[in-house]
Parts: C-alpha cells; sequence; structure tokens
C-alpha cells in the first residue's frame, strides 16, 4: 500500500513493536515483500468471500424492492445447508448489520423451506460420453425430487439409467418458493448461499430509519463545522410538526441509539439556554417533515427561577447565572461531578453553592429527570 497511501502506511509501520519481523525506521526502507504461501489461511479467505456474496446478494435484493440502505429492513434470511458455512457468517453478524441494515438477523440450514433444489443435465459434459443415452437420463433428471437433488449434492454422485453422474454433470439451480409478496431473495452464483430479505415496512422501522437519519445530518454537521471527534457537543431540534411529528417522534422513540451514536442526547429546541453557542444549524427535509437542527457548544442548564430564587437575598439570581454560565463547561463539569457536587460563586460579600442536577445542570436530560415534567420524560430514557 505504500505506493498509494506512503504517509499513512509509514505511520502504521512505525507503531510496530520494535521487535515485530521486518521492523524499519521507514516502510521506504524496505523492498516489497515475497509472497508467502504458508501465511495464506484458506479458510478465512472462504468466510470473507461469503460474507461478501452475502452482502452483495442483500443489496441487489434492497435494489429490486427499492429499499435505501437507509431504511432498516425487518429481517434478513441467510440460508445454507452448510452448517459450518453459517457459523463462520455468524461470526461476522456485526458486519452484516452494519452492511444490510436490518432488526433482526437469521440463518438457517432448512433449505427445504425457502428453496426447491432442480437438477439440469450438464449437455455440453454429458453429451460426448452418453450420445444417445442423454435424451433418458434427460428425462430422468427432469423427474428428480427436491430430496434426490439434495442427495446428489451431499453425496456428489447420482445413478441414472446405469451412468453415474458427478460433480458437474448436473447443474444444481435453486428456486425460491416464499411468498414474493412478502419476500425477495436471491441465490449466489456458485448456488451454496441463499439471501432473503422480509420487505414489509412497519411503523417501527420507519421511525428507526427517520433515526438513522437525523444521526446522518447531525454527523455531517460535525465534519461541515470542522469538528474532530474528541470535540463535544449538545443537539436541540424543532419540528414543525411539533412533538406529534414523525421525526420528533423517531427521536423520542430512538433517543438511547441516537445518544449512544452522537455521544448527545438531542433536546427540544426550547431547553436551549440563551448562553449556549450554536456552531452550525440547519433546516432539513426529510420524512415528509421540516426540523430545525442546532449543533452548538456545551453549556450549563439552570433550574427555574422560583428553584434558584432562595439565594436571591445573598447575590442576585442573575449575577450567579451569568457567572456560571461564563465559566468553561468543562470547569463546571469537573466541579459538579467532585465530591462536593455543588460549583461555588462568590462575590466580594458572599458566596452562593449551586448543587448538581438540583440547581445546575450538565445537559438536557439530567435538567429533565430533574424536572419531572411529563412531556420530558422521553428524554430520560437510558439505553
Amino acid at each position: 500500500l505504500r505506493q498509494f497511501h506512503p504517509n499513512v502506511v509509514n505511520g502504521a509501520g512505525k507503531d510496530l513493536a520494535e521487535d515485530a519481523d521486518g521492523v524499519s525506521p521507514s516502510v521506504h526502507f524496505l523492498m516489497l515483500p515475497d509472497f508467502d504461501a504458508s501465511r495464506v489461511d484458506e479458510e478465512v479467505e472462504v468466510l470473507m468471500k461469503n460474507l461478501q456474496s452475502v452482502v452483495e446478494m442483500g443489496r441487489v435484493v434492497r435494489e429490486r424492492r427499492t429499499i435505501s440502505l437507509k431504511n432498516p429492513v425487518k429481517k434478513v434470511i441467510v440460508v445454507s445447508n452448510d452448517q459450518k458455512t453459517l457459523d463462520g457468517l455468524r461470526r461476522l453478524e456485526t458486519y452484516l448489520h452494519d452492511e444490510l441494515n436490518m432488526r433482526d438477523l437469521e440463518f438457517s440450514t432448512d433449505e427445504k423451506e425457502w428453496c426447491v433444489l432442480k437438477a439440469e443435465a450438464n449437455s455440453r459434459a454429458l453429451g460426448r460420453r452418453l450420445g444417445k443415452s442423454l435424451s433418458g437420463v434427460k428425462k430422468q433428471i427432469a423427474q428428480m425430487t427436491h430430496d434426490d437433488v439434495a442427495a446428489f449434492v451431499s453425496s456428489g454422485s447420482v445413478t441414472l439409467e446405469g451412468h453415474e453422474l458427478t460433480g458437474d454433470d448436473l447443474l444444481v439451480k435453486r428456486e425460491f418458493k416464499g411468498d414474493s409478496k412478502i419476500f425477495e431473495a436471491d441465490v449466489s452464483p456458485e448456488g451454496n448461499l441463499m439471501v432473503i430479505i422480509d420487505t414489509r415496512e412497519d411503523e417501527e422501522l420507519k421511525m428507526q430509519g427517520c433515526a438513522r437519519e437525523v444521526i446522518t445530518r447531525v454527523q455531517k454537521l460535525r465534519k461541515k463545522a470542522g469538528l474532530v471527534v474528541q470535540d463535544k457537543i449538545h443537539v436541540y431540534f424543532e419540528e414543525k410538526g411539533g412533538e406529534q411529528g414523525p421525526i420528533s417522534t423517531a427521536i423520542q422513540s430512538f433517543l438511547p441509539m441516537i445518544a449512544s451514536t452522537l455521544g448527545t442526547a438531542p433536546a427540544p429546541l426550547s431547553l436551549q439556554p440563551a448562553h449556549s453557542v450554536p456552531i452550525v444549524t440547519e433546516e432539513a427535509q426529510f420524512a415528509d417533515s421540516s426540523v430545525k437542527l442546532v449543533v452548538a457548544r456545551p453549556a450549563v442548564l439552570f433550574a427555574a427561577a422560583d428553584v434558584l430564587a432562595k439565594h436571591e437575598a445573598t447575590v442576585p439570581v442573575e449575577q450567579f447565572t451569568a457567572y456560571v454560565a461564563s465559566m468553561k463547561y468543562e470547569d463546571v463539569k469537573v466541579a459538579l461531578e467532585s465530591a462536593d457536587a455543588s460549583v461555588s460563586v462568590r462575590n466580594a460579600t458572599a458566596q452562593v453553592m449551586l448543587k448538581a442536577n438540583v440547581e445546575v445542570f450538565l445537559d438536557a436530560k439530567s435538567f429533565a429527570k430533574s424536572s419531572a415534567k411529563p412531556e420530558l420524560a422521553w428524554l430520560t430514557k437510558e439505553a
């Protein structure tokens, strides 16, 4: 790879242990390595070939039904009569979920449930060998049942009209027999794998697809703003249709998934504090709706005025809230997560201690937990 990505590969080479095989101060000091057949793992090659085949078939099936990869499907079923093949694919289940975007993934060795095995004579292979007997053999092949063909696949041979047929003498085909109104299927060129997708769409799947679109939009906004992975953000949203709109409903229903991916729980725009600094904003249209997305720098939230009023006699509320709001978010976070669980505000004559998750909050989620407002209950969901 060094010819194509010299700096990246050189950096990776420097990360190798000092006593690693073939280590060098720079990959550019090394000659191209000689091919070493002993290092080829054929089992891994077969495994990756099967993975690639399943992914390609799954995408072909999606294209046939015009189902975007952004939208999760209800179920993907991988069928093979070889348990070892399925066991290998099961080890790569995470990759299949990432590449095919489904809710449920199943593996089945029961070919008879999903397809019919049929055999055809390989005329090119049998013509010269059987001569006039070919027509009789063809008739026998046409009468072979699913079980007959399965037995041939398993044993590798079958005797018809006194002739033993093996290997490529028969062309085995798998025909999907499921309900075509519900399922769409594809078979690998080798015939050893079948991928079946349940194409039915329900409200939950629609919402999940919408939630993934929210994630994609926010991630694109991060990139647009030049943020890196380590940069913390808060996200706020406001849908034109209100809290009952499809995008708001999707965010509320799949909040743990969204928060886990983005590192923050999107909150209603009404909760964004006045001192919050927006980084980038977008008016996005999808799911037959429109939503305003705001990516902002992390900012603390304060309790309602009546909760903070008890400190009024000591320090005016607008003074200590303005002071805390002007502090670095990281410093406030350290103070609130310390043993005292509070942040201290002093002036010339007095001191105020603001308690974490009572008077001051690190994010909208902790604010929602404290407020106990029914309309914010969804924001308190845990993964």
